[in-house]
């Protein structure tokens, strides 16, 4: 072998060594999906203004759907409506106001969206709050981050459940987060499913927390996401209607990190990528893979997640889907959850 051959040999090895080394472990949704006609087909997209919501109603609109930006802001989403449907595309973009903390406003947009719409295929449970006081909320009482994150889309759920079954098959994606199994920090994420107070499910009623400790009533709304998934699954299932819950990814550009103050979001920003954040396309992939992908293919119930390079406890780095490795993650925990949460929204618990 003479000299120049086993240098090119080199090169190709050190090429190839350099490709593996920053291979991009992230998942992307398949062209085919992308390409899939969702024309008939109709959206509900919750916090759609945000980063997350924005791409996705814009892509369901781009391949037929008909998505209905549900958004605490008017004026916001109904610029972005006009936004997306300056395109040009298949599909349109409507904004229709809706308040995740507030059950009579909710009630109110079910009622009028069921006056206009007969169909409903995807509901699309992306809104979340976090990085606030932890005020009860007025009128329900509840802890700010379940309120909006979980009680809020479980009462829009329950209320949009008759349609979503008549338009089988259909489906419902719950955003949910890694960090339903454990924080930044490594603490356990749980619920205190026994203490008798439903509307905090044990957490401290201290009103001034600090980030931390936000962060934390952001994670236990989270994995009240998986468990509510996980709880309504079985009875989706034989109504036609399937489940999901999903962790995006970690982008720092979305709100979460604006309302946790100035200095962690500038912290993010500059050191993100060395701690594993994905930009905003990467971070849309699962939720636009759980929202395009075929009905049976999707397992009921089941989480998804992208990249998550800071590792859940049990060492996976993600899945479409995967098995979530918190201990707390049991069909027994979910119907606990589900009964207990029907009962603090004042509704019947439905029958399995």
């Amino acid at each position: 072998m003479n000299l120049s051959t086993l240098a090119v040999l080199i090169l190709v090895l050190s090429l190839k060594l350099t490709t593996a080394m920053f291979a991009d472990p992230n998942r992307y949704v398949p062209q085919a999906l992308l390409d899939k006609d969702l024309t008939g087909k109709t959206a509900i997209v919750t916090g759609a203004t945000g980063s997350f919501g924005s791409i996705v109603s814009e892509t369901l609109v781009k391949q037929g759907a008909n998505v209905i930006l549900a958004v605490r802001r008017i004026d916001a989403g109904s610029k972005l409506a006009v936004e997306i449907n300056a395109k040009g595309y298949k599909g349109e973009a409507s904004a229709m106001c809706i308040d995740l903390s507030d059950l009579s406003s909710i009630a109110n947009f079910c009622e009028s969206f069921k006056s206009k719409h007969s169909s409903l295929h995807i509901l699309l449970e992306n809104a979340a709050v976090c990085g606030v006081p932890n005020v009860p909320v007025s009128g329900t009482g509840f802890e700010p981050c379940l309120a909006s994150n979980h009680f809020g889309h479980l009462f829009l759920r329950h209320h949009l459940e008759p349609i979503l079954a008549a338009s089988a098959p259909s489906r419902v994606v719950v955003v949910a987060s890694a960090l339903h199994d454990r924080m930044f920090t490594n603490e356990p994420v749980t619920l205190d499913l026994d203490s008798g107070d439903d509307k905090y499910l044990g957490w401290t009623t201290e009103v001034n927390i600090d980030t931390t400790k936000q962060w934390m009533a952001y994670s236990r709304s989270k994995l009240c996401n998986v468990l509510s998934a996980l709880g309504a699954s079985k009875r989706f299932e034989a109504k036609g209607i399937t489940i999901v819950s999903l962790h995006p990814g970690v982008d720092s550009s979305t709100g979460l990190f604006r309302s946790s103050g100035i200095f962690l979001l500038v912290f993010m920003r500059l050191f993100g990528r060395f701690m594993g954040t994905q930009t905003t396309h990467q971070s849309t992939q699962t939720i636009l893979y759980c929202c395009l992908e075929d009905e049976g293919k999707l397992k009921n119930g089941a989480f998804y997640s992208q990249y998550y390079k800071s590792g859940y406890r049990d060492g996976q780095s993600g899945g479409w889907p995967m098995t979530s490795p918190s201990p707390f993650v049991t069909l027994e925990h979910a119907a606990k959850l589900e009964e207990i949460s029907y009962r603090a929204l004042g509704l019947a618990i439905p029958s399995k």
